[in-house]
Protein backbone atom coordinates (compact mmCIF):
# COMPACT_ATOMS: atom_id res chain seq x y z
CA UNK A 1 0.00 0.00 0.00
CA UNK A 2 0.97 3.40 -0.44
CA UNK A 3 2.37 6.00 2.64
CA UNK A 4 0.79 9.22 3.12
CA UNK A 5 2.93 11.64 4.61
CA UNK A 6 0.90 15.04 5.83
CA UNK A 7 1.95 18.18 4.20
CA UNK A 8 3.36 21.07 6.16
CA UNK A 9 1.77 23.26 3.73
CA UNK A 10 -2.10 22.84 4.07
CA UNK A 11 -2.86 24.99 1.39
CA UNK A 12 -1.16 22.27 -1.04
CA UNK A 13 -3.07 19.63 0.48
CA UNK A 14 -6.06 20.94 -0.67
CA UNK A 15 -5.16 22.47 -4.12
CA UNK A 16 -3.38 18.48 -4.61
CA UNK A 17 -7.18 17.15 -3.67
CA UNK A 18 -8.83 19.33 -5.74
CA UNK A 19 -6.60 18.85 -8.54
CA UNK A 20 -7.23 15.39 -8.39
CA UNK A 21 -5.10 14.45 -5.76
CA UNK A 22 -7.31 12.43 -3.73
CA UNK A 23 -8.39 10.01 -6.82
CA UNK A 24 -4.98 9.47 -7.28
CA UNK A 25 -4.43 8.56 -3.39
CA UNK A 26 -7.37 6.24 -4.39
CA UNK A 27 -6.28 4.35 -6.97
CA UNK A 28 -2.97 3.65 -5.60
CA UNK A 29 -4.21 2.30 -2.34
CA UNK A 30 -6.96 0.26 -4.33
CA UNK A 31 -4.00 -1.09 -6.83
CA UNK A 32 -2.09 -2.10 -3.63
CA UNK A 33 -5.22 -3.85 -2.26
CA UNK A 34 -5.99 -5.81 -5.63
CA UNK A 35 -2.91 -7.14 -5.23
CA UNK A 36 -4.75 -9.49 -2.70
CA UNK A 37 -7.02 -10.52 -5.22
CA UNK A 38 -10.10 -8.23 -4.92
CA UNK A 39 -11.44 -6.97 -8.08
CA UNK A 40 -10.70 -3.10 -8.42
CA UNK A 41 -14.04 -1.78 -7.32
CA UNK A 42 -14.11 -4.16 -4.78
CA UNK A 43 -10.49 -2.81 -3.46
CA UNK A 44 -11.74 0.80 -3.65
CA UNK A 45 -14.55 0.37 -1.29
CA UNK A 46 -12.57 -0.85 1.48
CA UNK A 47 -9.96 1.98 0.94
CA UNK A 48 -12.91 4.66 1.31
CA UNK A 49 -14.31 2.62 4.28
CA UNK A 50 -10.68 2.24 5.72
CA UNK A 51 -10.71 6.49 5.12
CA UNK A 52 -14.26 7.36 6.38
CA UNK A 53 -13.88 5.30 10.06
CA UNK A 54 -13.19 1.77 9.05
CA UNK A 55 -16.44 0.23 9.87
CA UNK A 56 -19.54 -0.51 6.80
CA UNK A 57 -22.52 -2.67 6.31
CA UNK A 58 -23.04 -5.19 3.30
CA UNK A 59 -25.93 -2.86 2.38
CA UNK A 60 -22.78 -0.16 1.75
CA UNK A 61 -20.82 -2.07 -0.22
CA UNK A 62 -23.62 -3.40 -2.74
CA UNK A 63 -24.89 -0.02 -3.33
CA UNK A 64 -21.38 0.79 -3.94
CA UNK A 65 -20.51 -1.96 -6.32
CA UNK A 66 -24.25 -1.94 -7.49
CA UNK A 67 -24.31 -6.05 -6.79
CA UNK A 68 -27.16 -7.76 -4.98
CA UNK A 69 -26.80 -9.99 -2.29
CA UNK A 70 -24.78 -13.07 -2.90
CA UNK A 71 -22.15 -13.93 -5.39
CA UNK A 72 -19.72 -10.80 -5.61
CA UNK A 73 -20.81 -9.54 -2.12
CA UNK A 74 -20.02 -12.62 -0.59
CA UNK A 75 -16.78 -13.35 -2.40
CA UNK A 76 -15.42 -9.93 -1.39
CA UNK A 77 -16.25 -10.44 2.22
CA UNK A 78 -14.40 -13.85 2.19
CA UNK A 79 -11.57 -12.47 0.67
CA UNK A 80 -11.05 -9.75 2.65
CA UNK A 81 -11.89 -11.79 6.02
CA UNK A 82 -9.41 -14.76 4.59
CA UNK A 83 -6.72 -11.68 4.18
CA UNK A 84 -7.28 -10.37 7.77
CA UNK A 85 -8.32 -7.02 6.41
CA UNK A 86 -11.77 -7.29 7.90
CA UNK A 87 -13.17 -8.85 11.27
CA UNK A 88 -17.21 -9.05 11.59
CA UNK A 89 -18.52 -7.96 14.60
CA UNK A 90 -22.30 -8.71 14.03
CA UNK A 91 -23.89 -9.05 17.34
CA UNK A 92 -21.29 -7.12 18.88
CA UNK A 93 -21.44 -3.50 20.28
CA UNK A 94 -18.83 -1.05 17.76
CA UNK A 95 -18.64 0.95 21.20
Amino acid sequence: MTAIAASGNSSDSLADCRAGGLRDILRDCAEGLARFGYRAADAEFLVLAGFAGGHFVRRQFRAYARCGRGGRETAMLRCAADSGHIVSVVGKSLY
